[in-house]
C-alpha cells in the first residue's frame, strides 16, 4: 500500500455524530466548497429509509443540499447500472455525457452539494460485491479532480446480517438452504468488512471513507441527515419500516415452494406473507427465532466478534472514527442470547 493513500489531506466535510455519542467531533465545511456524498449501502442497513426520507425533504430543509440518489427524480444520474448482458450491477460512468458534464457535474461546479444513494453502487448483495474494489476506483478517477468526495458506508454485524440477506434472496424467488449460503458467504473476501474497508481506504484514501455501523439502537435516518449536518425535520416522525421482512418460518416455506414455482407464483406468496397475514412485518418474531440452525449461529457470532475487532482497527484513521459505537455493537455480539431455530 501507498504510504499515503489518495485524498488523505482532502478536507473534511462537515459531520455530526452519532445520537447519543457527544464526543464525535463535528468538522467544518470548506467555506464555499460544493461536496459529493456517495452513500453505497450496504443492503439491509437502512438504505431504503434514507432515500425515501432525502427524497421526501425540501431544498430547504435539506439546507440546499441535491439528493439526487434512489427514489428520487434523477435515481442517481446514471451512475448506477441495475446490471446487463454487457455490464456488471454497481456505479458505472454513463456512457453519453454532455459536453457540459452530468447534472451532478453541473451542480457541483455550480457549489452545490450532491447527494447519490444506492446500496448496489459497490455490486450485487448476492455475490457479496466481488468487484467493489473496482467500483471504488471508478467513483474516484471518475469525481476526485472534479469535487470533495466522501463515501459513507453501513455495515451490519454479520451474525445479524446474513440472515437479513438470506431472507431478502428467498423473498426473490431464491431456493438455496442456509447451510450452502452460509458456506459460500463465508468464502467471500468481503464477508469480512475489515477487508472491504481497507480496500474503500487504498482506493479512495481514508479521509474520504466514513464507516458507520448499523445496529438496532440507530435510527439511521438521523444519522445519515447528521452527516450532512442537517436537523431532522419536525414533521418527520419514526416511520413504519419502508420493507416487511416475512417471518423466519415463512422463509422456511417460501424457499421449499420457490424450488419449483414460478417467478410470478413466488412474487404472488411473498405479497401474500407481507401483506396479509396476521404477523405481517411484524419484527418482534425475528428477534427471538431464526432461520438459522444453532451452529451456524454461534458460527456467525464468533466471526462476527473477530472481525469487529479488526474493523474497529481499521476505522480509526478514516473521517469520524467512532470506535465507541463499534465497541457497543462487538459487546451486544457477544452477550446476544441464541435465537429459537
Amino acid at each position: 500500500r501507498p504510504t499515503r493513500a489518495p485524498g488523505a489531506n482532502a478536507v473534511p466535510l462537515r459531520i455530526g455524530g452519532y445520537a447519543k455519542c457527544p464526543t464525535t467531533t463535528l468538522v467544518q465545511f470548506k467555506r464555499g466548497a460544493a461536496v459529493l456524498i456517495i452513500h453505497v449501502g450496504l443492503h439491509k442497513t437502512g438504505s431504503t429509509a434514507i432515500q425515501a426520507a432525502l427524497s421526501d425533504m425540501t431544498r430547504s430543509e435539506l439546507s440546499g443540499i441535491a439528493y439526487m440518489g434512489s427514489h428520487s427524480p434523477a435515481d442517481n444520474d446514471g451512475f448506477m447500472s441495475n446490471g446487463s448482458a454487457n455490464e456488471e450491477p454497481g456505479f458505472v460512468v454513463p456512457t453519453h455525457i454532455e459536453s457540459r458534464g452530468t447534472a451532478t457535474d453541473r451542480m457541483l461546479a455550480d457549489g452545490r452539494t450532491v447527494v447519490l444513494s444506492s446500496e448496489g453502487f459497490l455490486g450485487s448483495m448476492q455475490h457479496l460485491y466481488p468487484d467493489a474494489r473496482g467500483k471504488a476506483q471508478d467513483m474516484r478517477k471518475y469525481f476526485a479532480s472534479r469535487t470533495d468526495l466522501r463515501v459513507v458506508i453501513y455495515l451490519r454485524p454479520q451474525h445479524t446480517w446474513l440472515e437479513s440477506v438470506y431472507t431478502q434472496v428467498i423473498q426473490e424467488g431464491g431456493s438455496d438452504k442456509i447451510e450452502d449460503f452460509t458456506q459460500v458467504c463465508l468464502q467471500q473476501r468481503y464477508f469480512r468488512f475489515a477487508n472491504l474497508v481497507a480496500d474503500l481506504k487504498h482506493e479512495l484514501g481514508s479521509q474520504r471513507v466514513i464507516v458507520r455501523a448499523y445496529h438496532p439502537g440507530v435510527d439511521v435516518v438521523t444519522d445519515f441527515l447528521s452527516i450532512l449536518g442537517v436537523p431532522r425535520p419536525n414533521r418527520f416522525k419514526r416511520a413504519p419500516r419502508p420493507n416487511k421482512s416475512i417471518t423466519p418460518a415463512q422463509v422456511g416455506l417460501m424457499r421449499l415452494i420457490n424450488e419449483t414455482a414460478t417467478p410470478a407464483e413466488s412474487w404472488a406468496l411473498r405479497y401474500f406473507f407481507q401483506n396479509w397475514l396476521m404477523d405481517s412485518g411484524d419484527n418482534t418474531v425475528s428477534k427471538t427465532a431464526s432461520v438459522l440452525p444453532p451452529d451456524i449461529q454461534k458460527e456467525l457470532r464468533a466471526f462476527t466478534l473477530t472481525d469487529w475487532q479488526e474493523l474497529k482497527g481499521e476505522i480509526k484513521d478514516t473521517l469520524l472514527p467512532s470506535t465507541d459505537v463499534f465497541d457497543q455493537v462487538i459487546e451486544q455480539a457477544r452477550d446476544e442470547h441464541q435465537k429459537l431455530y
